[in-house]
């Protein structure tokens, strides 16, 4: 297995990525006064972030020739965030 950044293994940021969801997924955020695709986003979308970049990291680990849909992966994850980043500026204002 390659390292990655702070030349980590990859399993070992996969990991970390993975319990930061885990956080997200227990430690339930505030949804205060949203319904249906709001609340789903704002109660789920930072949780899935961190999952997409946890299975990026193990797949550019593990197998580097899938370098492609490691970056897709990385690349969903930006898009739920930014996602989930409007929505709860939105719920917000």
């Amino acid at each position: 297995m390659s390292s990655g950044p702070l030349d980590l293994p990859w399993l070992a940021w996969a990991g970390l990525a993975w319990g930061v969801a885990l956080i997200f997924t227990l430690v339930v955020p505030r949804a205060a006064g949203t319904t249906g695709v709001q609340y789903v986003i704002l109660r789920w979308f930072h949780a899935l972030v961190w999952l997409l970049l946890g299975a990026s990291a193990l797949v550019r680990g593990f197998w580097r020739e899938e370098a492609q849909l490691a970056d897709f992966m990385a690349l969903t994850a930006l898009a739920v965030y930014i996602t989930f980043l409007a929505t709860y500026v939105r719920v917000r204002s």
